[in-house]
């Protein structure tokens, strides 16, 4: 009984979690607006305008993901539909203090759905994931 308490405890040490320091918050201040959206039966896109601040104490590099997301109705057999695609900006080297803005209209294609003019728009959502800094 002694024993299997030993490895027991054991076991909870070495798999209790542990901080990890690659999740701590990157210190930036990241804003994200969104000037436009337009869906067409083709595609979804959105203008948008990012600014980051650095507000370490050195120069980083790393890069941001926002996804941007479609959503399709159908009225006629009252189907549902979401097309999300990925989009990155690359922070090459950003000082401290530096701000970094950057405006760009990115979509997501839905070919699938062109050929019935019966779906209907539903709206376009863009979020900011996360940015990972190296």
């Amino acid at each position: 009984m002694l024993r299997s308490g030993v490895i027991l405890a054991t076991a909870l040490v070495v798999l209790a979690p542990s901080v990890s320091t690659a999740h701590k918050s990157p210190r930036l201040t990241v804003r994200q607006r969104v000037l436009s959206t337009n869906q067409t039966l083709e595609s979804s896109e959105a203008r948008i305008k990012h600014t980051i601040i650095n507000r370490r104490s050195q120069p980083i590099r790393g890069r941001c993901t926002a996804v941007i997301e479609g959503r399709w109705t159908h009225p006629t057999t009252l189907e549902n539909r979401s097309y999300e695609e990925d989009w990155f900006l690359k922070i090459r080297k950003l000082f401290p203090g530096q701000k970094l803005r950057a405006s760009g209209t990115i979509f997501v294609e839905h070919p699938d759905i062109a050929a019935d003019p019966a779906w209907q728009p539903q709206g376009v959502t863009v979020k900011t994931k996360h940015c990972h800094v190296r």
